[in-house]
């Protein structure tokens, strides 16, 4: 099965590039092609003006859509985007089973998120616009819900469901977070991007209709990344509160935590050099050897061991970073340390020296003004 994916000319060569790559990071027998084609806005008169706040569509309010009346048929704004879908197939040559989806910045008269042609011509169109107003993450990248009305109006194609005769069995309202929800109120659309749902009836429907499996397992994992993403930024706004380090006498203590524990001088060296001499990128071990830094080190290390000479100073550091496993051993033995005073993996994780070998090691809280030293 092959969908293609095209674009009228206002919307964002980038930000189609991103749907197309996250639709197209799900393996499955759906081929999903891009384009590079733009539309001549002198050939079609409806793309001859240009985009702003102002639309000429009387809506209500922005977030409730309009009933589609069966007996007027479809609206003439949807007519001209299913047009600009017809005009490319017909161009190209493609077939009637192959599916053309529009990208689209222009609103319709009905307010609609999206809508398919009919089941016998598979045209679509999304309306890729304003979906920060409709989900309640400002940090949700825009290829998320657009990529969710690709994969759901696939399948309501394939499933046939009657989305002009609404509610009923395979449209539903109220909704019960399901992709076939209808949401005459568009902000109820959230319940169904952050569920990915699909209700027992319509798993019914799709078995009955959808005869290959991979096809429909395929659009599923398209809408469980949309719903995983969701997930993903809940928690990454649940952040704790990271607490300050006060270093004294070889104990590193989290004050906020009321945890602290006891370092070798070598080891707590090594630490407070990534927590407050390393730069934000980090330091790789060859790095580390470098002069510049590896004299950074040493004077740390003479700081915190004011009784051991020069030369006593410099023969450990340049041990602990040319000895077989040594600089490796160190680190891990003050992570196992970390991870046991603190216990939570979520917050040791942000104190400890992180990164695979070969690669920049780093301290992710990394800030002078986390850190108090008392030499």
């Amino acid at each position: 099965m092959k969908v293609h994916l095209i674009k009228s000319p206002e919307y964002e060569v980038e930000n189609y590039k991103k749907v197309v790559n996250l639709l197209k990071s799900t393996p499955g027998p759906i081929q999903f092609k891009s384009t590079t084609y733009e539309f001549d806005k002198t050939a079609f008169l409806f793309l001859q003006y240009d985009l702003t706040d102002f639309h000429p569509f009387n809506y209500t309010s922005n977030t409730e859509k309009i009933k589609f009346e069966p007996k007027r048929g479809n609206p003439l704004s949807w007519e001209e985007l299913f047009k600009l879908c017809d005009y490319y197939r017909e161009s190209f040559g493609l077939p009637d089973e192959d599916f053309v989806i529009l990208l689209t910045k222009r609103k319709n008269s009905l307010n609609w998120f999206s809508a398919f042609e009919s089941t016998v011509k598979r045209n679509i169109f999304v309306h890729t616009a304003e979906w920060k107003y409709y989900t309640d993450f400002d940090k949700l990248e825009c290829e998320y819900p657009v990529a969710h009305q690709v994969a759901e109006n696939i399948f309501q194609t394939l499933m046939e469901v009657d989305i002009k005769n609404v509610p009923n069995k395979h449209a539903h309202y109220p909704s019960i977070c399901c992709i076939n929800d209808v949401c005459p109120d568009k902000l109820e659309v959230i319940h169904k991007l952050k569920s990915g749902g699909i209700c027992e009836t319509c798993i019914e429907e799709i078995k009955s209709k959808i005869s290959n499996y991979e096809v429909s397992r395929q659009l599923k994992l398209i809408l469980n990344k949309v719903r995983d993403r969701f997930d993903e930024l809940v928690f990454e706004t649940i952040q704790p509160e990271w607490s300050k380090l006060t270093i004294s006498d070889n104990y590193v203590n989290f004050v906020s935590y009321k945890k602290s524990f006891k370092l070798t001088d070598l080891k707590l060296a090594l630490y407070v050099f990534y927590l407050v001499e390393a730069p934000e990128e980090g330091v790789t071990l060859e790095q580390l050897k470098k002069d510049a830094n590896k004299q950074k080190l040493i004077k740390i290390y003479q700081d915190l061991a004011p009784n051991y000479s020069e030369e006593k100073c410099m023969g450990v550091i340049t041990d602990l970073l040319t000895k077989d496993n040594a600089f490796s051993e160190n680190k891990s033995a003050l992570n196992r340390t970390i991870r046991e005073s603190l216990g939570d993996d979520l917050i040791s994780s942000q104190y400890i020296i992180s990164g695979d070998k070969g690669d920049a090691y780093k301290v992710h809280i990394a800030n002078r003004n986390l850190v108090n030293i008392i030499y």
